[in-house]
């Protein structure tokens, strides 16, 4: 096999429920053998561009998580790790580690405490493992989960991520309806219009003080094809028992399951085009295709934030240039 993307689900175990996770993940769960992960490191034929751990919470399978790094790092010298973590259970070793094996991190952080704690909770070591990142040196991006909760808001919790220094990055991730997620509500346009907007303004402020942050979704440029591998077939998302699947998103969804990593081949499977004939399809990104299949009005909202990024018109819009393309910035603002 020879994805892109490799997504490795360590552990569908968590330490906090958050509201709307679309594996409804709890404190019992299920951890992934060794022998699962040796079946997939047996079968890659070339070096994926990127691998991602993730979960559940896979820093709560501390040995697991460093034994399955040693071995990809040792295989692919050259090959991007990302770990995609709650955050609150970041310590020194483990961030000496991740900076040693050259492994990136993601951080979901959903806005200030009385939000955070809200959706998902573990606000106050979440920071403190921020503040453990800044002083080993260790940036991390962030991912906001988007809920009717925290729509209006996103101008507060673009000025609450700017006051960490480690923070180097933020991007959007509207609600996915599935999982613990059937339950929320997803946030009306008329809040995420103005969200954005506020966000936009947050944004220009951190640059006028010499904080910049990047937007991720602000970098992204239209690509030949899709952005997303799963729309091309060349993604692949293996479960604590080895099942695989295009995406996270849709793990445990019999029409999606590509088969088990260690009973066969897996079923190759490309997730459809969620743009058809859309008229901006020349300029901007597309948008997500398994939110698309998850839910019409999810992916109507992912529309929306490439409407207010400029993609929706002739020529990309460079309004967010001169904050989305910086360097991180030390010495940021300070919270406490």
């Amino acid at each position: 096999m020879s994805p892109e993307l490799l997504v490795l689900l360590l552990t569908t175990r968590c330490n906090l429920a958050c509201k709307y996770c679309y594996l409804a993940c709890g404190q019992e769960g299920e951890d992934m053998p060794w022998e699962v992960f040796r079946a997939v490191l047996a079968r890659l034929r070339i070096t994926p561009q990127e691998v991602i751990l993730s979960g559940g919470e896979p820093t709560l399978v501390p040995d697991l998580l460093q034994r399955i790094v040693k071995a990809l790092r040792e295989r692919f010298p050259r090959l991007r790790i990302s770990l995609q973590t709650n955050g609150t259970l970041l310590e020194p070793k483990l961030i000496e580690f991740l900076q040693a094996f050259r492994v990136g991190l993601g951080v979901s952080l959903d806005g200030p405490p009385e939000i955070n704690e809200a959706l998902r909770g573990g606000t106050g070591a979440v920071v403190r493992g921020l503040r453990l990142l800044a002083d080993q040196d260790l940036a991390c991006g962030v991912t906001v989960t988007v809920t009717c909760v925290n729509a209006r808001r996103l101008g507060e919790t673009v000025l609450f991520l700017g006051q960490f220094s480690a923070v180097a990055s933020f991007g959007l991730d509207i609600l996915r309806p599935v999982g613990r997620g059937q339950r929320e509500d997803l946030p009306p346009k008329a809040d995420l219009r103005v969200g954005l907007i506020h966000a936009q303004e947050a944004l220009f402020w951190l640059a006028a003080h010499g904080r910049t942050l990047v937007f991720r979704e602000a970098q992204r440029r239209k690509e030949k094809g899709s952005y997303c591998p799963a729309q091309r077939g060349t993604a692949l998302v293996i479960a604590p028992n080895g099942d695989a699947y295009p995406c996270a998103s849709l793990v445990g969804q019999e029409r999606f399951f590509m088969g088990n990593i260690g009973n066969g081949e897996l079923l190759p499977t490309k997730l459809p085009d969620p743009c058809g004939t859309c008229i901006f399809r020349e300029t901007c990104p597309g948008r997500c295709p398994s939110r698309a299949l998850l839910s019409p009005e999810a992916a109507s909202l992912d529309c929306l934030v490439r409407e207010a990024l400029g993609f929706h018109k002739r020529t990309s819009s460079k309004r967010f240039e001169q904050y989305v393309s910086g360097p991180k910035i030390d010495g940021a603002l300070s919270w406490s």
